[in-house]
Order: structure tokens, then C-alpha cells, then sequence
């Protein structure tokens, strides 16, 4: 799978450690996309298939607002990602598209 992240409000990245313990998010908004290549092959007559053997993508606009103070094992966060996502039909388990 290929992601790209775009942020497009909010803090800067974090690129030491000072930066680290200063982090506060606050509030951001990024834009996202993805897209997996086809890997493997599936089997309708296995029940596991680690293999999806097609392509689809994602986009996205992941929104965040923290909600109370920073603490990076118990921060309240409020967040979203509006998808707006496309992929080629699937068939499912009965042979149905």
C-alpha cells in the first residue's frame, strides 16, 4: 500500500526530541490518499485469503482537535475522516458483484 499525508493546518512535524515534549495538537486537518496494488490471490473456496488480488484507493480529509491537556498515554481526542473513497466492485462470498 502507498499513503501520502498531507498536513495542511496544525503543528509542524516533530523532528527531534525538545520538539516531541513541546508537541500540542491542538487542532489539524490533513488531506490523505491511498492506493493498494493487487498482492496474492483470492479464493472464494478458502475461508482465510491473505491475498485481495486487486487494486483500490482511499481519500480523505482526517480532521483532529484535542480535547483537554497533551498527555500521550490518555489524551481526549475528537477526530473524523470524511472519505471520499473508489475501488473497482468486489464480488462477495456468493459469487454476486
Amino acid at each position: 500500500m502507498l499513503e501520502f499525508d498531507l498536513n495542511i493546518v496544525g503543528p509542524r512535524a516533530q523532528k527531534n526530541i525538545p520538539d516531541m515534549l513541546r508537541y500540542e495538537p491542538k487542532f489539524s486537518v490533513d488531506v490523505l490518499a491511498d492506493l493498494a496494488f493487487p498482492v496474492g490471490e483470492y479464493n472464494s473456496s478458502q475461508a482465510l485469503n491473505l491475498g485481495q488480488n486487486r487494486w483500490y484507493g482511499r481519500v480523505g480529509v482526517p480532521i483532529l482537535w484535542q480535547l483537554g491537556p497533551w498527555v500521550p498515554a490518555g489524551a481526549r481526542l475528537w477526530s473524523s475522516c470524511p472519505p471520499c473513497g473508489c475501488s473497482e466492485p468486489t464480488t462477495t462470498m456468493s459469487g454476486r458483484r
